[in-house]
């Protein structure tokens, strides 16, 4: 067999500890490596591997801010920005199941543990690079997109080395099916199962039985798959997807669940998550599902402007099971969601629908002024797109029609009534104040800070000897919606000094 010369690879470190870079790039020096390039993050990782290519990345998990190695793995595999022929290890001193099923899940060609010695390293990188040498063969026209030769390649392999058997013959099971010959890939796969349960071959059978139209076989060949090994969750991906075939969505949802609880760091899997349970109406499962699909998608290639929406629209579905405080909570969060995407999208369509859905929540949440700011964005992006889909412009033309005449009037004589009841209280007049301040209340339109100018009022008049029949149940009245502002709202703290005013003068009775 042809020795690996460390000499002829060249190499990329990516680790965000200085420490880490320089250990393994002077152990590489050793091994005989004359071109080690090391960055500290997965942005300049993956900069460097659109310039140049490398033979050998070694990627740390754990890059602090930004991308961590499984999602430069994933842009990696989705850009191809590694030759086939290039090997990607990942490094991680975490062993967390959740972290190491994220990362295996994009197939990196070799996981190490960290700490790791000199003799560690050179053992597991060399075993590895004469592998990849053995299977050029059959990764070279790969590389090429010649599967036909690739195919031929794994006969290569198989009869010259059979120590690789087990890789040849997986590559070949995954050919078969790429080149649709879905037949043959099921007598591979049943042949390699007659001998040895081997996992990736049952998941190829399962593949090969659904590729050819015979659902029913193929569901139980991955539900044997996942009784006999339950962390392939792959398996259960394949699952979900012939329970939604066959009509079945809430299994679909199950499965899709059981997976995630396994590894839950897979974007596409909680994006997937996130439609089944949006079309099963299970609008909990779905909002979690695309919070996380947003979350893990901010620094992925996967990142989606249907993960922002769906998320809102997930959240506003749920908006009459949560108390005053969530829902607000909620509220807010939506904004700040929107105007991420408004932030984040380069495509004007997508920004056009983040503004309008900006406008549309702030409405439903009271937020008058914030609603005309996001209408007149939306209407601006939208006058600029070409051929809109209706569903925008619908969406863009309830935003320009506003609030309803009748709204706009009570807002406008809330605003009115508070203004005359502050001058009141001002000029020494606290029972008309507290008359205009409840009528203003009465509105629907009143804001915290008219809410605590009528209880200050009614406050007023019991301490000053002039308390209104029932203030008692007034003042209880006015509190109650007032004890769901948020800690941190900056009305907060004049809210304390009147409940505090309000007990004293509740205790003195």
């Amino acid at each position: 067999m042809k020795q690996v010369r460390y000499a002829d690879i060249s190499t990329l470190i990516i680790d965000d500890q200085p420490e880490a870079r320089s250990y393994t790039r002077d152990m590489l020096r050793e091994f005989g490596s004359s071109h080690v390039d090391t960055v500290s993050s997965g942005d300049e990782g993956l900069a460097l591997m659109r310039e140049q290519q490398y033979q050998l990345v070694l990627c740390d998990y754990n890059l602090g801010e930004g991308r961590d190695g499984q999602q430069v793995l994933e842009e990696v595999r989705h850009g191809g920005l590694l030759p086939q022929t290039a090997a990607f290890v990942m490094i991680t001193a975490d062993s967390a199941p959740q972290m190491v099923m994220g990362a295996l899940e994009y197939h990196p060609d070799g996981y190490i543990m960290k700490p790791y010695t000199r003799s560690d390293l050179k053992k597991r990188l060399t075993r590895l690079l004469e592998a990849k040498v053995i299977l050029l063969p059959i990764e070279e026209p790969l590389a090429a997109q010649d599967y036909q030769q690739a195919l031929a390649g794994c006969d290569v392999v198989a009869r010259r080395h059979p120590e690789q058997m087990v890789a040849a013959l997986r590559h070949k099971g995954n050919l078969l099916i790429l080149l649709q010959r879905h037949q043959d890939a099921e007598k591979l796969y049943s042949v390699v199962l007659s001998k040895r349960m081997l996992p990736w071959a049952q998941l190829g059978l399962g593949k090969a039985l659904y590729h050819q139209g015979r659902l029913d076989e193929a569901l139980a060949a991955f539900q044997a798959l996942v009784q006999e090994n339950e962390a392939y969750v792959e398996a259960r991906d394949w699952m979900a997807r012939i329970h939604s075939e066959q009509g079945r969505p809430e299994a679909a949802e199950r499965e899709l669940l059981a997976a995630i609880e396994i590894s839950p760091k897979a974007v596409k899997r909680q994006m997937e998550l996130a439609r089944v349970a949006e079309k099963n109406q299970s609008w909990m499962v779905s909002e979690q599902a695309y919070k996380r699909s947003v979350a893990l998608g901010r620094h992925s290639v996967y990142r989606s402007s249907n993960n922002y929406f769906g998320l809102v629209t997930a959240m506003e579905k749920t908006l009459d099971d949560r108390s005053p405080r969530d829902r607000r909570k909620a509220g807010d969060e939506a904004m700040r969601l929107l105007k991420e995407a408004d932030r984040v999208f380069e495509d004007r369509e997508v920004r056009c629908r983040a503004a309008a859905l900006r406008a549309h929540t702030a409405r439903l949440h009271g937020k008058t002024r914030e609603a005309e700011v996001a209408d007149q964005r939306a209407q601006e992006l939208f006058s600029k797109l070409e051929n809109p889909p209706d569903d925008l412009r619908q969406l863009v033309e309830e935003g320009a029609a506003g609030v309803s005449a009748a709204e706009r009037a009570a807002m406008e004589k809330c605003e009115s009534l508070n203004n005359q009841g502050v001058e009141m209280f001002k000029n020494g007049h606290a029972a008309e104040a507290y008359a205009l301040f409840r009528e203003a209340v009465g509105s629907g339109q009143a804001s915290y800070a008219v809410q605590l100018n009528t209880l200050q009022a009614l406050l007023s008049l019991v301490q000053g000897g002039q308390p209104p029949d029932g203030w008692q149940q007034q003042a209880q009245a006015l509190l109650k919606p007032l004890a769901e502002m948020p800690a941190d709202d900056s009305h907060r703290a004049r809210l304390e000094k009147l409940q505090l005013m309000h007990d004293r003068l509740l205790q003195a009775v």
